[in-house]
This record gives structure tokens, C-alpha cells and sequence, in this order.
């Protein structure tokens, strides 16, 4: 039965660079794991729809996630999972949308939900370095927002794995803790 371990966090902090890393290290000891990436994270705007909607489009697509995952549970041993519902969460916090508590309850809790985060003028300078910025990317530089999303991941209870060391450094701390997640 698979561990299913979710990542969350500000755009530029390195999750998806984090998984891979961590996938090609679970693989080359021998562990059958995949990675999942939800499509829409709620934070761009689909078709022009307000913040609200898009919110909505992200839930439904972490639910089409979950079946996903639960389809796939039984055929690996880890599924390391891009973004989740308290990403989403966090998004509606902060814009003031109201996400209703048996709403949010209804997903599934993974094994392990863990926050990366990085010292936020790296993250900036990586999210603005990037080739294929977004048209959002503004948004996700506005240290107001930042500092507002912040205080609301910090009352969620997810593991928090710091990015600033090399990404090989990261991935091996988050391969021992996989190790000891394995163990229980």
C-alpha cells in the first residue's frame, strides 16, 4: 500500500525540482513510486474566471486526483503528490473566499503533507528567473500576500522541509524521513 505524500508551498520554492529528485533517488533503491502533479493549482486564471471559481476548478480537480491516487494506491510504494487541497486552502484564505469546513474535510489525508519553503529573496529570484513565466508570477511575488499566506500555512500542521541547501542535501533529508515514514 502506497505512502501518499503531498507538497505545498509558494510557487518558486523548488517542489516539483524536490519530487523529481527524491523519485529518481526512491527508484534507484529500488522502490516502485510515481509522481502527481495537479493541473490547475488554482492560482492562474482559467478562461478569465474570478478567484472563486478558479478555487472550485482546483477542488474538483484534487478530488479527480484522489480517485487517482486511490486507483493507484495498491501498485506503489510511495506517490509523491504537486501541490494539494491545503495549497488551495491557503489561496482562498487569503483572497477572503470561504472555503466551508466539510468541504475541505472530505479529501484525503496523505501519510505525510509536507510545506517547502525557501528564503523568500531566493524564491523570487528562482520564480523570476524562470524561462516560462506566468502571467501570475507577479501576483506571486506581492510580499503582502506572501507574509499573509504565511501566517495561514503556519496554522496548517504539515512537516516544513527548508530548500535553501542543495537540492541533493534536501532530497537526501527527505529520503530518510520517506525511510522512516516506511518503517511505521
Amino acid at each position: 500500500m502506497a505512502k501518499v505524500i503531498t507538497f505545498d508551498g509558494h510557487d518558486g520554492v523548488g517542489k516539483t525540482s524536490l519530487i523529481s529528485s527524491t523519485l529518481e533517488r526512491l527508484t534507484s533503491s529500488g522502490y516502485n513510486s510515481r509522481g502527481l502533479r495537479v493541473v490547475n493549482n488554482g492560482h492562474t486564471s482559467v478562461n478569465g474566471q474570478d478567484m472563486k471559481t478558479n478555487i472550485e476548478i482546483y477542488l474538483n480537480a484534487w478530488k479527480d486526483t484522489e480517485d487517482i491516487i486511490k486507483n493507484l494506491h495498491p501498485n506503489y510504494e510511495f506517490l509523491l503528490v504537486d501541490r494539494s487541497h491545503f495549497s488551495t486552502y491557503v489561496l482562498a484564505q487569503v483572497f477572503g473566499i470561504e472555503i466551508t469546513q466539510t468541504k475541505y474535510e472530505r479529501f484525503l489525508k496523505p501519510d505525510l503533507a509536507i510545506r517547502v519553503t525557501l528564503d523568500e529573496d531566493e524564491r523570487v529570484r528562482r520564480l523570476l528567473s524562470k524561462k516560462d513565466r506566468s502571467p501570475h508570477d507577479e501576483r506571486t511575488v506581492d510580499k503582502d500576500l506572501i507574509l499573509r499566506a504565511n501566517r495561514i500555512y503556519d496554522t496548517l500542521r504539515l512537516t516544513e522541509l527548508n530548500n535553501s541547501g542543495s537540492l541533493d542535501q534536501t532530497s537526501e533529508k527527505l529520503y530518510m524521513l520517506l525511510m522512516s515514514l516506511k518503517g511505521q
